[in-house]
């Protein structure tokens, strides 16, 4: 697994997960990943950064509440079911068409972390606008849907 931060200007780097993510490991990573990303946001464009993730448990873990609570982390409010409207999915899959574009195989976790890492760097930061721009009509899809799926 891997974890990434974005905003529509710039991305953070890549936190790689070995085994299951659970609430004590999502800290030591945001600790080590979120923080400097959203300081060095915060410090190119005077706006505090909200923080947006998905309702995996150890996202919402008590212990994760408390320690972003704790640093001063706002977190956005999110819906339980509302995957498709958060642009990190397409932003994960378009570095996944990248990793294995012609259908390109890895002979050992090093060598797809390397790719992974390269193409990360890749990675047009135009598509990561693309992404985050489409957030104001992803909310009218999702309002005129009455919360059901969208088509993002």
């Amino acid at each position: 697994m891997i974890w990434v931060a974005i905003t529509r200007d710039a991305r953070s780097e890549i936190g790689f997960i070995d085994g299951s993510l659970g609430a004590r490991k999502y800290k030591t990573l945001l600790q080590a990943k979120l923080i400097p990303f959203m300081q060095q946001v915060e410090h190119a464009t005077g706006v505090v950064p909200v923080f947006q993730h998905d309702r995996a448990t150890a996202h919402t873990a008590v212990a994760t509440t408390e320690w972003l609570a704790e640093k001063g982390i706002d977190e956005m409010d999110w819906p339980s079911k509302g995957a498709d409207i958060n642009p990190i999915e397409n932003i994960l899959g378009a570095l996944a068409r990248l990793v294995y574009a012609d259908n390109r195989q890895f002979a050992s976790v090093r060598e797809l972390k390397a790719a992974i890492l390269d193409c990360w760097t890749r990675l047009s930061q135009g598509v990561i606008a693309a992404a985050v721009d489409s957030m104001p009509h992803r909310m009218v899809e999702v309002v005129a849907k009455h919360g059901g799926r969208i088509g993002y």
